[in-house]
């Protein structure tokens, strides 16, 4: 069989929970809180977790080695925070003790886009919410339903776009395959409608591309002033206007599909039995029917409870679970199949509080099942045809995500926007200048160049071809102008851009941010 390259294989040594402790001491004896943290002195602090947000996972795993698993995380702009990577902490958090460790308010702002659904709710409407899913999620029709929609979606969907990859003779990126196929099939289970974004070509869809915007940009507000954070939400900047746009991309997606079966949602009695018919968003409204009070909004209820089901099952099958040495040995970086298996043959088990991949305790994930039943369809149909190999020299890193996914994934995809571009070393001159001028008032626009995407990449591709580019630009909506000529006319120069492109290249390697690149 031909090959195919680039496995995914996402791994990093060590699990981390953040914990937001809203409840008051008060609430907790000494017996109910978790071993170690109190008392130790913190080593990750929140301007430490800031300039190290590019590596933050390995940032916060070397904290918590160098404690023991478990510390408090402190800072002006934070509330108190627990982080452990102890098993037996996380058993204490997540079942023992579960309803002292609520998401609380501040989390529920941070989430603000799941609004009141399973993912970011507490207490009745916790309740409320995993109720109607497990509900759902056991209708007799769900799994063979599920079945059917992934092995349709395997066999018109993954098989036929890794063979024209093999024909090619060319690199994947398997994360995103994954991805696109736990897209397709999620909104194929909710919907009936198939976006075919794993289709020849690999289109983007706006709204998978959405999502990602919300599990990628939202992990900054855990480390933002929570003022900051809303103002730039409210001016529209930044990746606030991102997660805004996502958001309305999201609402305007979710209304659509199921705007385009009417008379499915008006009569799900009978819809719901015919053969083939089955969606778990009609069984969905079938619960809501049967337990919601009739001063809640309906339509609001809905597309939360939708919304956190495709935010959850977009990445159930291109997630790898993190590794850590203290709970997994230190050969937990190989490949050993076999410590999943006993001496008789069995697979071993473990508790979810040791492998968190599903989470533990009451708020185990509903669709577990779910994904273990894709995991294994989809890795039967490609391990029996093709023989997968990394990329040599391909780093295997996490991004800053609040999903674990794989850093430096290949960048096939990227939106040509114009970028503003300013050499640090014109910026610091820039500031003397306005400094020591007596004519200088008012504000200032510091920016020496403006480049489009693809011309930027095409310029460092002449300097450094043997690094890895984006292969495909997709048009923005608009771009707007700025410039410094205000600056300027006050006396301010600039380097060319080229130089300012070389030396950043340079002081990156030097520093060993693009040594595995």
């Amino acid at each position: 069989m031909p090959s195919m390259n680039r496995a995914q294989s996402s791994a990093v040594d060590l699990t981390w929970r953040l914990v937001n402790r809203h409840m008051s001491r008060s609430r907790l004896s000494s017996r109910s809180q978790p071993k170690g943290g109190s008392h130790l002195n913190p080593p990750l602090y929140e301007y430490g977790i800031l300039v190290n947000i590019y590596r933050l996972q390995d940032y916060v795993t070397e904290g918590l080695i160098q404690v023991g698993g478990t510390c408090m995380i402190k800072g002006p702009c934070f509330s108190n925070m627990l982080g452990t990577a102890d098993p037996a902490n996380i058993h204490h958090i997540q079942s023992k003790n579960f309803n002292n460790y609520p998401k609380g308010d501040k989390y529920s702002q941070i989430f603000a886009i799941f609004g009141d659904g399973i993912l970011n709710s507490d207490g009745k409407l916790w309740e409320f919410n995993r109720k109607i899913m497990m509900s759902a999620f056991t209708h007799p029709s769900f799994q063979s339903s599920l079945e059917t929609i992934t092995w349709n979606k395997v066999e018109n969907g993954l098989l036929p776009v890794l063979e024209s990859i093999c024909e090619r003779d060319t690199e994947v990126n398997l994360q995103d395959i994954f991805r696109r196929f736990s897209f397709d099939t999620i909104c194929m289970l909710l919907f009936d409608n198939n976006p075919e974004s794993l289709s020849p070509g690999l289109p983007c869809n706006p709204f998978s591309k959405a999502l990602t915007y919300v599990t990628r940009d939202i992990l900054l507000r855990h480390f933002i002033p929570l003022p900051l954070w809303k103002l730039l939400q409210l001016l529209r900047v930044g990746k606030e206007k991102k997660l805004s746009d996502a958001w309305k991309t999201v609402n305007q997606f979710i209304y659509k599909c199921l705007a385009q079966n009417p008379n499915e949602y008006n009569d799900i009695n009978s819809s719901e039995h015919q053969e083939g018919k089955f969606t778990l968003s009609a069984a969905l409204i079938r619960e809501l029917e049967d337990q919601i009070d009739a001063s809640w909004d309906r339509k609001k209820i809905l597309r939360d409870a939708l919304f956190n089901l495709m935010a959850a099952g977009k990445d159930s099958m291109s997630i790898a679970l993190s590794w850590m040495k203290s709970v997994w040995g230190e050969d937990c970086m190989e490949f050993k199949p076999e410590r999943w298996i006993m001496k008789s043959g069995r697979i071993k088990y473990e508790p979810s509080y040791k492998f968190i991949a599903f989470s533990a305790g009451p708020r185990t994930c509903v669709g577990k099942n779910m994904a273990l039943s894709q995991l294994k369809i989809v890795s039967t149909a490609i391990i029996s045809r093709y023989h997968i190999e990394l990329v040599e020299g391909h780093p295997v890193l996490p991004a800053a995500s609040i999903v674990l996914q794989m850093k430096h994934e290949g960048c096939e995809e990227l939106e040509n926007r114009q970028r503003r571009i300013v050499d640090v070393r014109d910026l610091a001159e820039a500031l003397l200048l306005v400094y020591e001028k007596p004519e200088a008032s008012g504000r200032y626009i510091c920016m020496s160049h403006a480049i489009r995407s693809k011309e930027l990449v095409e310029m460092l591709k002449k300097y450094y071809p043997d690094y890895n580019y984006p292969k495909k630009f997709i048009e923005p909506d608009g771009i707007y102008s700025v410039t410094s000529e205000k600056l300027q006319k006050l006396g301010w120069s600039y380097r060319p851009l080229e130089e300012t492109l070389v030396d950043s290249v340079e002081s990156y390697k030097e520093n060993g941010l693009l040594s595995n690149l």
